[in-house]
């Protein structure tokens, strides 16, 4: 059973990491035409950083798929962090501002059950939940083909952005340099 974890657990550090890989990755999809992001995202999507921090090494993977307008506004963006001294990895979503907070979102892989999840809290970049990770749902990323966001936006239209694995269990297995 995937259990969501409460916001308390939702630490600044995490938010920091979560908003450092999304400044990251964001720069990444600048140079890619925004249209082929979305349309063509592939392993080169995914992308690792690393950090030193006083509890040990944190580590985030992560991508953005960035809607086809002039601005690259992201439209979802997916993370794993990992802690070195943690005994579990945490999924970060974060969806665009605008989504109808009461209705939540659910997050499908493949043909596997969906989860259904609560955002914390939405700021500036978008509305931010966490997953707490079990191995089934890291299995799941690994195995999986594509990963499903669907959400309800302000004018209660049902969206469903879709993820590509292709290239997660790569990057997620694969050593960076850690950053001080």
């Amino acid at each position: 059973m995937i259990k969501r974890a409460k916001f308390p657990r939702f630490t600044a550090a995490a938010l920091g990491l979560s908003l450092a890989i999304s400044s990251m990755a964001m720069a990444t999809a600048a140079s890619t035409p925004a249209r082929a992001q979305a349309k063509n995202a592939d392993a080169s999507s995914w992308v690792k950083n690393c950090r030193k921090t006083k509890e040990g090494t944190d580590c985030i993977t992560a991508v953005n798929i960035i809607v086809t307008k002039p601005n690259k506004q992201r439209l979802a963006g997916v993370a794993v962090l990992s802690r070195e001294k943690a005994k579990t990895d945490i999924v970060l979503i974060v969806l665009p501002l605008g989504s109808q907070l009461q209705s939540g979102y659910t997050l499908k892989i493949d043909k596997n059950e969906p989860i259904k999840g609560n955002f914390s809290v939405c700021l500036r970049d978008g509305c931010h939940s966490q997953i707490e990770k079990s191995a089934e749902l890291i299995k799941e990323m690994k195995k999986g083909k594509e990963l499903n966001l669907i959400f309800i936006n302000y004018k209660r239209q049902k969206i469903n952005v879709s993820v590509p694995l292709g290239g997660f269990t790569k990057t997620y297995k694969s050593k960076v340099a850690i950053k001080k």
